[in-house]
C-alpha cells in the first residue's frame, strides 16, 4: 500500500495563508497610509486656505474700521452740529422774546387809564410799575397780561395811592416770569397776523 505524507501540503496551505495575509496587511498599511497622506495634503490645502480667507478678512476688516472710525468722526461732528443749531435757535427765539414780550405789554396796557413808568427785564422775569386811575384797572391789567403766552405767574407786587398832577392815582408795581410759548401758540399768533 502506498502511502503518502500530506503533511507539508497542510503545512505549505499553511505558509500560503500566511503569506497572503502578510500581503492583504501591507497592502492594507500602504492604503492606509496613501489615504492618511491624501487626507493629510487635503487638509494641508484647506488650512492654507482658511489662513489666507482670514488674511483677507482681516485686511476687509481694517479696511472697513477706517471707515466706521470715519463715520463716527462725522456722526460727532453732526452731533455738534445740531447741538450749535439748536443754540442758535434758541438765541433767535430768545432775541424775538423781548420784542414780542414789548409787543404784548403794550398792546395789553389801557392807555387811557394807566401808564408804565418803568420796566425792567432779565433773562427769567419782567417787572412793571406804573400808575393807573384806579384798582379796578390794574385788576383788569393783570387779567390781561395772565392771558399772554409769554408771561407766567404775573404778581402783584405793591399799590399806594399817589398824588400827581392834582389827582389821586393808584401807583403800582408787578412782576411775572418769562416764559417761551409752545410751537403751536406761536403759530397761532402768526396766522391770527395774516
Amino acid at each position: 500500500m502506498i502511502r503518502i505524507n500530506l503533511l507539508p501540503v497542510r503545512q505549505m496551505k499553511k505558509k500560503t495563508q500566511a503569506l497572503r495575509l502578510l500581503f492583504l496587511s501591507g497592502v492594507a498599511l500602504v492604503a492606509t497610509v496613501v489615504v492618511l497622506l491624501l487626507a493629510t495634503g487635503f487638509l494641508s490645502t484647506r488650512v492654507s486656505g482658511l489662513k489666507k480667507s482670514i488674511k483677507d478678512l482681516t485686511a476687509r476688516k481694517n479696511e472697513l474700521q477706517k471707515t466706521l472710525d470715519l463715520i463716527e468722526k462725522l456722526e460727532q461732528k453732526k452731533k455738534l452740529v445740531d447741538q450749535q443749531t439748536e443754540v442758535v435757535n434758541q438765541l433767535k427765539q430768545k432775541s424775538q422774546l423781548t420784542v414780542r414780550i414789548l409787543d404784548d405789554v403794550a398792546k395789553k396796557t389801557p392807555h387811557e387809564r394807566m401808564w408804565l413808568t418803568t420796566l425792567s427785564q432779565d433773562p427769567n422775569s419782567l417787572k412793571l410799575s406804573g400808575m393807573a386811575l384806579d384798582n379796578r384797572t390794574i385788576a383788569n391789567y393783570l387779567k390781561e397780561l395772565k392771558k399772554s403766552s409769554y408771561l407766567d405767574n404775573v404778581t402783584l407786587g405793591s399799590t399806594t395811592l399817589s398824588k400827581y398832577g392834582g389827582r389821586n392815582l393808584q401807583e403800582f408795581s408787578l412782576t411775572c416770569s418769562i416764559k417761551l410759548p409752545e410751537a403751536g401758540d406761536e403759530a397761532a399768533k402768526d396766522n391770527g397776523k395774516k
